[in-house]
């Protein structure tokens, strides 16, 4: 054998052992300071930032946190901007960390874990692209493995995190996939949800934990939507996160929150706080900012929402939003431009969400809005119920005299009276309601039903409560039917 091949041979074989060496190292996941900050980066939507330096990390080769960070950043861009619209890619990616995780010899408790983090991720893209199966299916997966934690590794704390996540949403599915959860075994209390993410939040204070922020943000949310107390939540938020620098994300929390509790002025002050390129990185806050100030009447909503048209990249809320563009033609007086925005509603976006299927709805019946009801309603949105009341009080007689208005004339009129916490008013008026639309064909009737039940369950009458969320879930509104019907589901679920 000659030198020169004797030396190829030893380098050859040196090399061999090095990569074996390299396979066989114990693969860890440890949230160092680098992985720190790319995570913070992509919280922040800064995500460009984020894939440069996740595309010179060195040492990612065994650490697995930097498969996570790779997972969220896909998911932000997908479920939070809609940058990403090549589901193949997606699902090809998706596929390939979930294989480096499978094929690691990461710690399983370890491995349990990122696997669940990532098919959360993946399962709440699905549930956005319109595969709700494919959804039901990845959180029934994340949810084996996660039970399996803590059943094996109960002092693993982050199982907890996101299995208190996944809890208390699976309390709150709506009635059109309820069947298909129960069928795979999916169940879940917001409860059992909340002590779980509570034990994590309790962790990650001493810690100053990488995912401290997000379970903040989870803990409001679930407080606010699914048991249906705004204020609190709005209370652990401030409290929490009230003197963070503001970014996106939490400007985007905090506003939603405050808007829930129908403190209008709250929103728009934290989202005008935010520098005009934050918001162009979140266009969605755009939207919700011009919403806010059209919920005051203020008509500078306009450029908002033209900001949002200009550089969203993606097909949600469109519909709703040349809707909005036509109130404020409307609300002017301009007939001509409501008609030319109303129009975009039929070909512009798509109509998957609530709000964009009433647009859709609103332009193919060519009706034009009552100017009076529409100020009114308004104003009530935005949790101006005097104001509200002056536009509608005057015109009593004049509507439950007419046929085609009388319905939402009174259920406006329930709504103002129930956010003025005049019970007894608010009750009178949404019998009308049910009165005039026996049949509970509109949402006006079904989400009549729906408020009476809160207005019970506020008065701590339980089984009248009950009675009239069970009624709810009977109904087939023309429109927001699942929006109503998760609501009085996480009504009988905080009740039961």
């Amino acid at each position: 054998m000659s030198l020169c091949t004797c030396c190829r041979f030893s380098f050859t074989y040196l090399f061999f052992i090095l990569v074996s060496i390299s396979v066989r190292a114990q693969a860890y996941c440890v949230f160092s300071p680098k992985v720190k900050s790319i995570y913070q980066q992509i919280v922040s939507l800064e995500l460009s930032k984020a894939e440069v330096q996740l595309n010179k990390v060195t040492d990612s080769f065994d650490n697995k946190a930097y498969l996570y960070l790779q997972s969220s950043l896909n998911f932000y861009r997908f479920f939070i901007l809609e940058e990403m619209t090549d589901s193949k890619k997606l699902n090809l990616q998706k596929d390939q960390l979930l294989q480096l995780l499978k094929q690691s010899n990461l710690p399983i408790n370890w491995q349990r874990f990122l696997e669940a983090e990532l098919l959360l991720h993946n399962a709440m893209i699905s549930f956005k692209s319109g595969e709700q199966f494919s959804g039901f299916r990845e959180f029934y997966k994340a949810s084996s493995l996660l039970e399996k934690n803590i059943q094996e590794f109960p002092n693993f704390i982050y199982s907890y995190k996101s299995a208190g996540i996944l809890h208390a949403l699976l309390s709150g599915i709506p009635d059109d996939y309820k069947l298909a959860a129960s069928l795979i075994g999916l169940k879940g209390q917001i409860e059992q949800g909340k002590q779980e993410l509570e034990k994590f939040i309790n962790y990650a204070e001493q810690t100053q934990d990488l995912f401290l922020e997000e379970s903040y943000a989870a803990y409001a949310f679930i407080t606010a939507f699914l048991e249906n107390k705004p204020e609190a939540a709005y209370s652990y938020w401030l409290k929490k996160m009230g003197m963070a620098d503001p970014n996106p994300l939490y400007a985007y929390v905090q506003s939603r929150i405050a808007i829930r509790c129908g403190y209008t002025d709250a929103a728009i002050n934290i989202l005008q706080s935010l520098p005009i390129d934050d918001r162009d990185q979140f266009p969605y806050l755009h939207y919700l900012l011009g919403l806010c100030k059209l919920d005051k009447l203020d008509f500078n909503a306009e450029a908002n929402f033209y900001q949002y048209l200009q550089i969203y990249k993606g097909q949600n809320h469109l519909k709703e939003t040349y809707q909005k563009l036509a109130w404020i033609s409307r609300l002017r007086g301009n007939i001509g431009m409501y008609r030319l925005h109303i129009s975009k509603c039929l070909n512009r976006g798509n109509a998957q969400l609530d709000e964009d299927k009433q647009a859709y709805v609103e332009a193919k019946s060519g009706i034009l809005p009552d100017s009076i009801l529409l100020r009114a309603r308004l104003l009530s949105d935005g949790n101006f119920p005097d104001k509200a009341l002056e536009v509608l009080a005057p015109h009593r007689i004049n509507y439950y005299n007419n046929e085609a208005l009388k319905l939402e004339y009174a259920y406006r009129l329930g709504r103002i009276y129930q956010q003025q916490k005049h019970v007894e008013d608010a009750l009178r008026q949404f019998k009308d309601v049910l009165d005039f639309d026996p049949s509970n064909k509109s949402y006006m009737s079904c989400n009549a039903l729906l408020q009476t039940g809160l207005l019970f369950e506020n008065q701590g009458k339980k089984q009248e409560a009950i009675h009239y969320y069970q009624m709810v879930l009977k109904t087939h509104p023309d429109q927001y039917q699942r929006s109503i019907h998760q609501k009085a589901k996480a009504g009988l679920s905080r009740l039961n």
